[in-house]
């Protein structure tokens, strides 16, 4: 998950996605670093992409630290 949510938006809606899993902690990042969630919802509609999903497992494959434990 190298790319910001802003990016992945530019991405999906440039290989013609129309629906995407939206991953929360990107969002997160997003708003976190200044964005608004109203911002958020007009670049999809902008981009023709809808939300469908959202996904915030972190962790599951390769755990770390404590949860690794």
């Amino acid at each position: 998950m190298k790319t910001d949510f802003k990016t992945d938006v530019r991405a999906y809606s440039n290989a013609g996605f129309k629906a995407i899993e939206i991953w929360l902690p990107k969002l997160k990042d997003y708003l976190t670093k200044g964005g608004s969630l109203s911002d958020a919802k007009q670049m999809l509609k902008d981009s023709g992409i809808e939300p469908i999903g959202a996904c915030f497992q972190s962790g599951l494959m390769f755990p770390s630290g404590k949860t690794k434990e």
